[in-house]
């Protein structure tokens, strides 16, 4: 059975694929959501995992995510609702936390376990704002989706393992 892991699992997408997933008994599901989840509406064959990302740091990333995921989708959007001529830089920082850095720490801490499987899917979503520079208010937000489309060379590398890292 394949382990998944859904960061940002409250969100629209994250429901709409927990969905399709749970009838499907190929996927052990850890959903990562930060608040109002309707955990109830969900089968006991879900681990939940509620943690603000705001407040993580690579320290504690391993206390807080397993490391033996099979399969990491990165469904985090953060919005600030800051505009380009307004945006502060405490916010920004914030926003490419949230949204980037702290999964990319929660990805890399399943790396090694992937390659000694000699499996792993690894999917971040992007926004159609990276394409089009965001709208009035969502400056930051599509600032640190952009950061997810940047693929790191070694990720690439990694296909050699059977592990592929995409971003949509």
């Amino acid at each position: 059975m394949k382990k998944l892991l859904i960061l940002g699992g409250n969100s629209d997408i994250g429901t709409k694929i927990i969905d399709k997933l749970i009838v499907n008994n190929k996927y052990k599901l850890h959903v990562h959501f930060n608040k109002n989840f309707p955990k109830k509406k969900y089968s006991k064959k879900i681990e939940f995992i509620k943690k603000n990302l705001f407040n993580i740091n690579e320290k504690n990333i391993k206390k807080n995510f397993d490391s033996d995921y099979d399969i990491i989708i990165n469904l985090v959007g953060y919005v600030s609702n800051q505009s380009f001529k307004n945006f502060t830089l405490k916010e920004i920082q914030k926003t490419i936390l949230i949204n980037s850095l702290a999964p990319l720490f929660v990805i890399r801490n399943s790396i090694n376990n992937m390659k000694r499987k000699k499996y792993g899917r690894i999917i971040n979503t992007s926004s159609i704002g990276t394409k089009f520079g965001g709208g009035n208010s969502t400056f930051a937000y599509s600032l640190s989706k952009y950061i997810n489309e940047f693929i790191p060379g070694e990720m690439r590398n990694l296909s050699s393992n059977n592990i592929l890292y995409n971003t949509i």
